[in-house]
C-alpha cells in the first residue's frame, strides 16, 4: 500500500483514487453498524481491527470533502470504538465529527447519541447528559420511539454511576415503555436488561434475574450475540447474589469467551471480577487472585482507575 501510495503521489488521480478508498471504506462502516447486532459479530469486530487504518482515514477524508457522509461513518463507528475500548479515539473523532457544519440532522443525533456514552464521553458526564438529551428530543421530535428508548437507556446508564438509582430506574423504565410503543423487541430488551441489573444492585436479585433471563431469550432469538453476553454476565452475577454458584460459573464462563471473541475488554474485566467471586466462594483462592489480577491488568490498560482502585483493595 505504501508504494502504491507514492506511485500515486506524483500522479493527477491520487485524489480520485483516495475519494474511492473513503466511500469504499464508509460503506464497510455502514455494513457494520448493522453488522455489529447480528449473528456475525465476532467477524465483524475482527474485519474493523484489521482496517482500522483505512477505516480512520476514510473517516478523515470524508470530514473535509463530505462532512454529511463523514459525519454518517463516524456515528457508525460509534459502536465499534465503545465496544472493544477504543474509548479516547472514539471520543476524538465523535468531537471532531460534530465540530462540523453540515445539514443532516439525524445523523448529527446519532453523533449526540454516540458521544453522550459513558465511555466515549471523555470522563465528563454532565456534558454526556447533554448529548444524550439532544439526541433524545430529536428522535421524539420524529417519533422514533425505538432510537428515544435508546437514548433514555444512555440517560439511565449515567444516572447509575452517578449513584441516582431511582432516577436511573425512572430513565429505563421510560426507555421500556417507548420501546413497547415502538413495538420493538430489541430495545425493550435492552431495557429490561438494565432494569434486571439495576434490580441487582439494590438488591432485589431474584427479580433482576428473572428480567435478565427474559432478555437473554429476545436476544438470543434476534441472534445479538453481544447483548445476550452482556445479559448473560448481568444474570451470572445475580446468581452469585442469590448463592448459586455452580450456575454463576457456568454462565460467567460462557460470558467470558464471548466476550473474548468480540473484543470487549470492559465486558471480559467485568466477568473475570466476578468469576473470581465464584472461585473464591468455590475454595479456589489461588485461582481467583489470578483472575483478579487479570481484570486489573485490562482495566489499566482501558485508563480506568475508579475501576483499579476497586480491585486493588478487593487484592488487598
Amino acid at each position: 500500500r505504501e508504494f502504491a501510495r507514492a506511485t500515486l503521489a506524483a500522479g493527477p488521480d491520487e485524489a480520485a483514487v483516495a475519494d474511492r478508498h473513503a466511500r469504499w471504506f464508509a460503506n464497510v462502516a455502514a455494513g457494520a453498524a448493522e453488522g455489529l447486532m447480528g449473528a456475525d459479530q465476532a467477524n465483524w469486530v475482527q474485519r474493523l481491527v484489521q482496517d482500522e487504518a483505512n477505516l480512520l482515514a476514510a473517516l478523515a477524508r470524508l470530514l473535509d470533502i463530505d462532512p454529511s457522509s463523514g459525519q454518517a461513518m463516524a456515528a457508525d463507528l460509534g459502536r465499534f470504538w465503545e465496544s472493544t475500548g477504543r474509548w479516547g479515539l472514539g471520543a476524538r473523532w465523535l468531537r471532531r465529527a460534530l465540530e462540523v457544519p453540515t445539514e443532516a440532522p439525524e445523523t448529527r443525533a446519532a453523533l449526540h447519541y454516540w458521544s453522550g456514552r459513558p465511555a466515549l464521553c471523555g470522563g465528563d458526564v454532565e456534558l454526556a447528559r447533554q448529548h444524550q438529551e439532544q439526541s433524545l428530543a430529536y428522535w421524539l421530535s420524529c417519533k422514533n420511539f425505538a432510537l428515544a428508548a435508546a437514548c433514555e437507556d444512555g440517560l439511565g446508564e449515567l444516572d447509575r454511576i452517578a449513584g441516582r438509582l431511582d432516577e436511573a430506574a425512572r430513565h429505563y423504565q421510560t426507555a421500556h415503555d417507548l420501546a413497547s410503543d415502538a413495538g420493538s423487541s430489541r430495545a425493550r430488551a435492552v431495557a429490561q436488561l438494565n432494569l434486571g441489573g439495576l434490580a441487582v444492585m439494590r438488591g432485589e436479585s431474584r427479580e433482576g434475574a428473572n428480567l435478565l433471563q427474559e432478555a437473554c431469550a429476545v436476544f438470543a432469538d434476534l441472534d445479538d450475540l453481544r447483548s445476550m453476553t452482556r445479559a448473560t454476565a448481568n444474570l451470572g452475577y445475580a446468581l452469585v447474589m442469590l448463592g448459586d454458584f455452580e450456575s454463576a460459573r457456568e454462565k460467567l464462563e460462557w460470558a467470558l469467551t464471548q466476550t473474548r471473541s468480540l473484543g470487549d475488554l470492559d465486558g471480559e474485566a467485568g466477568v473475570l471480577a466476578n468469576l473470581a467471586i465464584v472461585f473464591n466462594r468455590l475454595g479456589f483462592g489461588r485461582l481467583a487472585a489470578g483472575l483478579l489480577g487479570d481484570a486489573l491488568r485490562i482495566q489499566r490498560q482501558l485508563g480506568r482507575q475508579a475501576e483499579v482502585a476497586k480491585l486493588l483493595l478487593t487484592l488487598d
